[in-house]
């Protein structure tokens, strides 16, 4: 599966923010179904989307985290 070798295509600095951007969210990280659903390489997809800029990925996946749980 793509996901499970995703670091290996990452770049220190890359594994660095995937690892901060998890850190970041894990308060609201609170069901089995968030934990499967937040992979390295969903991470991945929100730091690309947001040009690789910790505070606007962050704020995104916060804020689709919290739409999940509502929804």
């Amino acid at each position: 599966m793509e996901g499970e070798n995703i670091r290996k295509t990452l770049d220190e600095n890359e594994i660095k923010l995937l690892d901060e951007l998890k850190e970041n969210v894990k308060d609201l990280i609170t069901t089995e179904s968030d934990k499967k659903w937040l992979t390295d390489l969903c991470l991945r997809r929100f730091l690309r989307a947001r040009d690789w800029k910790i505070d606007k990925s962050t704020k995104m996946l916060r804020n689709t985290l919290l739409w999940r749980k509502e929804y």
